[in-house]
């Protein structure tokens, strides 16, 4: 049998050991570095899709739909397929990557409204709605979301380096035209292609995981330092 003074340790010991598991559990977990570069962003899988991505983010984070990057590609491919030069078909887009135009019609397949029009960066910033677009670093062609713009920084969520926010004069810079060519100075704003997408009955949401927020300075500044915002790969 426990004496008073065994039993009152006893005691103690389980309120602690019950304070420190419950402490624990209500504590919430902190992100590590690449959690938060890459949340809200469905990353690429091949080095061709980042098309197919950059449409499973916008399906899965902005019209919250669990759309695959996976069943964009089936999609996508089994459409070309059923051309008579299908077999070049595939076999372009995995050495050349998607166009935009097989990114709208999979979107239209898929039961979503979607359009390509070409508009200037000083409209594209007024979009109350995320937006895919192309861009092209060192001959990379490269397919992003243009989230939208804080003070000077343009937001974006790239399939490949996660979420990323860039001087507006960079974008503008690296913000493909029609033709594959650039404007000829910064300070240019000619009309590009975008690609915008919309749901019926779906709206114009003010909140949702891809709206621009104030980032936290550390943040960026600590991803940089562990080069977590990393150029883009040489294809």
């Amino acid at each position: 049998m426990l004496t008073r003074r065994a039993a009152l340790t006893a005691g103690l010991a389980f309120a602690v050991s019950f304070a420190r598991e419950s402490s624990a559990q209500d504590r919430p977990r902190i992100k590590n570095w690449l959690e938060l570069r890459n949340e809200h962003v469905v990353i690429q899988q091949h080095d061709y899709s980042c098309g197919s991505a950059a449409l499973s983010t916008m399906f899965r984070y902005y019209f919250q739909d669990n759309v695959p990057e996976a069943r964009v590609l089936q999609v996508i491919f089994l459409r070309l397929a059923q051309r008579p030069d299908g077999r070049e078909q595939v076999v372009d887009r995995v050495k050349q990557g998607l166009s935009m135009l097989d990114l709208k019609l999979a979107a239209i397949e898929l039961g979503y409204q979607a359009e390509a029009a070409k508009i200037p960066l000083k409209t594209l910033a007024t979009v109350d709605a995320p937006v895919i677009v192309r861009i092209e670093e060192e001959g990379f062609k490269h397919f992003v979301i243009f989230r939208g713009v804080l003070e000077d920084r343009v937001f974006l969520a790239d399939p490949i380096r996660g979420n990323l926010r860039i001087p507006i004069s960079k974008f503008n810079m690296i913000w493909t035209k029609v033709d594959g060519s650039f404007v000829s100075h910064a300070g240019e704003d000619v009309a590009r292609p975008a690609l915008f997408l919309g749901k019926e009955g779906f709206g114009l949401p003010k909140e949702h995981p891809l709206t621009v927020t104030q980032p936290i300075p550390f943040i960026e500044i600590k991803a940089a330092r562990d080069n977590l915002y990393r150029p883009l790969p040489s294809r």
